[in-house]
């Protein structure tokens, strides 16, 4: 009861290393930390009517679990499952709901550090790992196909900062793209993608030591030698005002002209509300499999950008029309796809578009005496400091800054601080770029 009213804190010594102090550890939890039917049911939604639905930690319910970890072992996915209500047996077929997918459960593990104990069931309350899911990711949900439920998952921010590698023998070639195709299973954070116009492989994380631990890790359990260029912050376009464009597409086929046309609204959105994409519902002679292509499209020119290059975000893209005459042939895919990204790109230069830069939240831990000179480091960096604390003899700062000014910073701040100072650092959102930064891209 003190632990729960935060009266006690217990304080435990021990080191996993030489397995110390590990089973008493494990007991306090137990004993010390609350049960999940001492804490408010966890909440989820019905991926087909959206309604909320709260669970029950009960093994007599329907199977509820999150995939909270992808590991790959041996080139094979191993996932780490909390079941939260229900019962998972090995062999049995379930249904990640959050893509909507039949995932087939080959064996369950009870893990015991590098041991692992295989077993045929698991119930609400364990944590187990399990072999078999192709498609499960972080922070997806398995459940029955009968009872569909979508527990709330994992926030995954997006990735701000890019580096090109490219491997240096023929034997690293080879092995490259699979091992990063790992690193993804495991990090959701971590995304990989091809340069369309130099054909370099492009990394983008959530900063400059994130993407030097994946470089490292690529030589260290994989021996995988590559060469790195310099890193580059991943910025995102968005649009000043509200445009409607009508795009009409035609070409000249081989048997038949080839036209579409689409009525596309963009609309920009507060700070932080990221990208929807609304489409009116499928109505002949459209059908719901080329909505489907079409979405996948405006998509596809939204990670393209319009100006830079750079994905836009912050937006509101609405497919308000596609007209089609009466008697006319229905457009082809081709044509709609065509149609569309071409609208996106057209609609986004007419609305002036504008650059938003990564912001990070930077909390520093400095000696009293370096505060002055760390202090007009962050102003020189454009950062906004926005708290002071005092700790003993050190200083607490807490600031904002643009993550292209903190390219090398441990360097000079253990300058500034006689190597007495040290900082966190984690993505705090996009903010519109200074009127300098925007010119370097050709904006204004």
């Amino acid at each position: 009861r003190g632990t729960l009213a935060c009266r006690i804190f217990p304080v435990l010594f021990g080191s996993a290393l030489h397995n110390k102090g590990v089973q008493p550890l494990l007991d306090a939890v137990c004993h010390y930390l609350p049960s999940p039917l001492d804490l408010p049911a966890p909440a989820g939604h019905n991926p087909v009517t959206g309604k909320p639905e709260a669970l029950l930690c009960d093994p007599d319910t329907p199977l509820r679990a999150l995939a909270f970890k992808v590991m790959a072992e041996s080139g094979r996915r191993l996932t780490y499952l909390r079941v939260y209500s229900g019962r998972l047996r090995a062999g049995a077929t379930v249904l990640n709901s959050s893509r909507n997918s039949d995932e087939r459960i080959r064996h369950l593990f009870r893990m015991h550090a590098h041991r692992r104990e295989e077993i045929e069931e698991a119930v609400a309350g364990d944590i187990v790992a399990a072999s078999g899911c192709q498609l499960t990711l972080t922070g997806d949900t398995l459940c029955e196909r009968e009872r569909p439920l979508v527990l709330e998952g994992l926030a995954v921010p997006e990735p701000v900062v890019s580096l090109a590698v490219e491997a240096k023998g023929a034997k690293d070639r080879e092995q490259l793209l699979t091992t990063l195709e790992y690193f993804q299973w495991e990090d959701p954070t971590f995304r990989v993608h091809e340069d369309q116009e130099t054909g370099q492989t492009i990394l983008t994380g959530m900063g400059e030591l994130h993407l030097e631990i994946i470089i490292d890790r690529l030589r260290r359990e994989y021996g995988v030698q590559v060469k790195t260029g310099r890193p580059r912050v991943v910025y995102r376009e968005t649009l000043r005002q509200q445009v409607e464009r009508r795009e009409l597409y035609h070409r000249e086929g081989e048997r038949r002209p080839e036209t579409a046309e689409v009525v596309l609204r963009l609309t920009p959105l507060p700070r932080g509300s990221g990208l929807r994409i609304l489409l009116p519902e499928a109505r002949p002679p459209i059908t719901p499999e080329l909505m489907a292509a079409l979405e996948q499209s405006l998509q596809q020119g939204c990670l393209g950008g319009c100006r830079t290059g750079y994905p836009l975000t912050d937006l509101e893209v609405r497919l308000v029309e596609i007209p089609v005459e009466p008697g006319a042939p229905v457009p082809g895919e081709p044509a709609l796809r065509a149609a569309a990204r071409r609208g996106i790109a057209m609609a986004a230069r007419e609305a002036g578009p504008l650059l938003l830069e990564p912001v990070m939240s930077l909390e520093l831990e400095l000696p009293t005496e370096s505060l002055g000179r760390v202090l007009g480091s962050l102003q020189q960096k454009r950062g906004r400091v926005e708290g002071l604390d005092q700790r003993g003899d050190r200083e607490l700062v807490r600031a904002s800054v643009p993550l292209a000014e903190m390219f090398g910073y441990m360097t000079e701040l253990r300058s500034a601080t006689k190597g007495r100072g040290s900082y966190t650092m984690e993505f705090q959102g996009f903010e519109e770029a200074p009127a300098e930064v925007q010119k370097q891209f050709g904006l204004s």
